[in-house]
């Protein structure tokens, strides 16, 4: 079981607004939709879906010919829009010929209306969340074998997206090239974590997520910025922070809520800055049930590296399965990693559990890793093909609460922490993010876990017959991930297995 929540401290939010900027007539069809995205052809149907669901305006013209737009009445659909034949460079995905000058697409014109215009290709936000994720964590993991580290880059960057229309120039072009979502993108992802009632297959799983702004009395909000908040839904209630008793019991009552009381303590009174404008708050829940239970569990040893190596004593987990898995391993070295799947019930959702090949070399191969590795493992997933697996994994819990402004900063992210004027938009008051925190739980037992594109390398499985041995009796690390949306929510390095006293009622 996970949980997870993500502060950012001193004011306000909305993310890089790159909404579909057509200035034309938007014109297109499922299959052209799914082509541009790179969405597989089992996603198509739902992922067009949702895109359609997103955006209203855009509806089928006519039942004999598929095409979609936002100005049915002006289409041509009873004659085809013939186009010259074109080929290789010259075209765009849709087939329309692209002009010599600026790669743009030459526009058909029907009854003298030349403001026709194909959607320009768009990057699934999965891809971009799994680039951010992999590389956020990259840049945040400790480099010792003492600690655990658990983070959800997801919320990170879905929580100071919320910042871009509150943004200067600078600020927003730095958001944009490493936070990467728009609007569409968060309403999408938010859909994911949602999914509404009635749709989805009834598992044992539960997922949630809350997203919140406390705003101070002692300052204003543009009326544009207050309005994206509104618009895209995000909660904003007023707090008085100069009684740091009072908003240290709101928050944390929030908090405790929406991890369905896991994390009841998020900040005391201490902590409280008196001239804080806002505080943005977000948490994610997530409680799976093991598809495949562990069969046993005794008592077994958890290995650090030193000299000698650090040994202690764990309750160790047994299950015996035909399991996913592979390597990341792209030559005969000892480098990369190997990995194995735990799906989920329903297996709509499942951790990915990666050791080194080499004895104690994590943290060498989790600073290679890449989000073409994680794209690759989804790919080999997806099939379906599986060996015969003798896993050994340690019950645990682990913690962590961890300062993301120097991670954030390394990847590009620099001047929100800035002094000049990084959110000019947001209010008249000059005003900056002092800090971005995450704290983070996580349960594994037999039971379950509690916690609230094209691939560039090679996986050279393991061409072995018999039963394989994964036994997680050194420092490990785990995905949990959102297999149906491509989307993962939690990234863990597990250095100190800590136990489980007593089990709670999930």
């Amino acid at each position: 079981m996970i949980w997870i929540l993500l502060i950012a401290a001193t004011f306000a939010s909305q993310v890089s607004c790159q909404r579909y900027a057509y200035t034309g007539t938007i014109l297109l069809t499922k299959e052209e939709f799914c082509k541009q995205n790179s969405i597989y052809k089992w996603r198509c149907e739902n992922e067009f879906k949702n895109f359609l669901d997103a955006n209203p305006h855009i509806q089928l013209c006519s039942t004999s010919r598929p095409i979609y737009s936002d100005r049915c009445s002006a289409l041509p659909i009873a004659q085809p829009i013939e186009q010259p034949a074109c080929a290789g460079n010259d075209c765009n995905t849709f087939g329309i010929r692209l002009s010599a000058t600026g790669n743009q697409p030459q526009r058909p014109t029907a009854g003298g209306d030349d403001n026709f215009e194909v959607p320009m290709p768009s990057v699934p936000y999965d891809t971009k969340v799994m680039d951010f994720s992999v590389k956020l964590f990259q840049k945040a993991f400790p480099s010792d074998d003492s600690s655990n580290y658990i983070i959800s880059p997801l919320m990170v960057q879905s929580l100071l997206s919320y910042l871009y229309d509150g943004a200067s120039g600078a600020t927003r072009q730095e958001m944009e090239s490493v936070l990467q979502l728009n609007m569409n993108d968060l309403h999408d992802i938010d859909r994911a974590l949602k999914p509404g009632s009635g749709q989805e297959p009834l598992t044992k799983n539960k997922l949630d997520s809350a997203s919140q702004i406390f705003k101070s009395t002692t300052i204003e909000l543009l009326p544009a910025f207050r309005e994206s908040l509104k618009r895209n839904q995000v909660p904003l209630e007023e707090m008085d922070f100069s009684n740091p008793r009072l908003a240290a019991q709101t928050i944390n009552n929030w908090a405790k809520q929406k991890t369905r009381e896991r994390i009841l303590d998020v900040i005391d009174e201490q902590s409280i800055d008196p001239t804080t404008k806002l505080l943005l708050m977000n948490a994610l829940y997530f409680n799976g049930t093991w598809m495949y239970k562990f069969n046993k569990t005794e008592r077994g040893s958890f290995y650090v590296n030193g000299q000698p190596a650090q040994r202690s004593a764990v309750k160790m987990m047994f299950l015996t399965k035909e399991l996913r898995n592979g390597n990341t391993r792209t030559d005969d070295s000892s480098n990369g990693m190997y990995w194995i799947e735990l799906p989920y019930d329903g297996d709509r959702m499942s951790m990915i559990l990666m050791l080194p090949n080499e004895r104690f070399q994590l943290d060498r191969e989790l600073r290679r890793f890449r989000a073409s590795h994680l794209q690759t493992i989804l790919s080999e997933i997806e099939l379906d093909e599986t060996n015969k697996v003798r896993v050994q994994l340690p019950e645990f819990k682990a913690e962590s609460t961890v300062s993301l402004v120097e991670p954030l900063k390394q990847l590009g992210i620099a001047s929100m922490f800035g002094d000049r004027k990084p959110f000019d938009q947001l209010s008249n008051d000059e005003v900056k993010i002092s800090d971005v925190k995450q704290k983070s739980f996580l349960t594994v037992n037999p039971h379950g876990t509690v916690a609230t594109s094209v691939t560039t390398a090679t996986v050279i499985p393991l061409s072995i017959t018999q039963t394989l041995d994964f036994k997680a009796d050194q420092p490990f690390a785990l995905i949990i991930m959102d297999k149906q949306n491509k989307l993962p929510l939690f990234f863990a390095k597990i250095s100190q297995p800590l136990k489980v006293k007593a089990a709670k009622n999930q």
